[in-house]
């Protein structure tokens, strides 16, 4: 109402606000006749793509969150109302309820950093998985920070990422292991952002191409010490549109029946007890890191303005 004040603005220069199920008109004829699409074709108002992909993930219930890894990691818990809370974001979904969400930037995006600053992308994937896998938990005491692009979600926007307690003994290995590692830690701070502020997690689901490795879903179910189930299908987003398409035309009762008969899990992955214990300990050493490290970001940002304004 503010913003409308100041630019003169009534209400109603405001659309009006719709549920993302409501049918809001119909396919026009002029597109009908181009693409074959039948005359009267209803349409919807639809989402966006995030809460797309939740809804096709499954995540709709009060304490439900979505682990959704691509690039990044976007944590999400679905919440009956907003939650005004410094570091978390909401976001309506396709239902009716609230996603709550945090971000780390570099969820996914570390490991393709490693794979070009170590192989310059002569190896797969898979084959620098292999290479984690066989290193051991903890990766030899190596930590790794991963804000490769700062922290978009945080005050600390020029957060850097690093390495802490390398030694001549590790190997590539290990230090894939410890930026596969260091990523889980930093969803995990955002983790527990997300339980400060909306309590207890009931169930966590995880999608994205960042969540087709068991071996990488059991570090992150270890490090946040929660079982995870992932979904069968890479397209969650697809299925979501689908979904929401169906509830608008009355093919679904409700979003329980939706979600029970388009989704699919493919299994649950469980926290290794072995790994959990040292993760514990690992993760107190990254807060600390990341906590004392505060300090030197604004310290290179200095240096590397001094640094450009010579150069110019």
């Amino acid at each position: 109402m503010l913003l409308l004040a100041l630019f003169g603005l009534s209400r109603d220069f405001l659309p009006e606000v719709k549920a993302a199920t409501d049918i809001i008109g119909t396919v026009l004829p002029t597109i009908c006749r181009a693409t074959g699409l039948p005359d009267g074709l209803p349409v919807v108002a639809g989402t966006s793509d995030m809460a797309a992909s939740i809804l096709g993930s499954g995540v709709y219930e009060t304490g439900v969150v979505s682990d959704s890894t691509g690039t990044s990691t976007l944590l999400t818990v679905v919440s009956p109302d907003p939650q005004p809370v410094a570091g978390v974001n909401n976001l309506h979904l396709a239902n009716r309820a609230w996603g709550v969400f945090t971000i780390l930037d570099s969820g996914g995006d570390a490991m393709r950093w490693a794979r070009l600053a170590f192989h310059d992308n002569a190896l797969s994937y898979a084959e620098i998985a292999a290479m984690a896998e066989r290193a051991p938990a903890g990766s030899g005491g190596l930590v790794f920070l991963p804000y490769l692009s700062g922290e978009r979600n945080a005050a600390r926007r020029n957060a850097r990422a690093q390495f802490f307690g390398l030694t001549r003994r590790h190997r590539a290995g290990d230090l894939h292991r410890a930026v596969i590692e260091g990523s889980a830690f930093g969803a995990r701070r955002c983790l527990d952002d997300l339980r400060a502020a909306t309590g207890p997690i009931g169930q966590l689901i995880a999608s994205g191409g960042g969540s087709r490795s068991d071996f990488v879903l059991t570090i992150k179910a270890s490090i946040y010490d929660l079982p995870i189930l992932r979904t069968a299908d890479a397209e969650n987003g697809i299925i979501g549109c689908a979904m929401v398409g169906g509830l608008g035309l009355g093919a679904f009762a409700d979003t329980a029946e939706a979600v029970r008969r388009c989704v699919r899990y493919d299994k649950e992955i469980k926290p290794n007890p072995a790994w959990r214990d040292r993760y514990a300990k690992l993760f107190g050493v990254f807060v600390d890191l990341y906590r004392l490290g505060v300090p030197f970001y604004d310290r290179l940002d200095e240096i590397e303005g001094q640094a450009e304004t010579i150069a110019n």
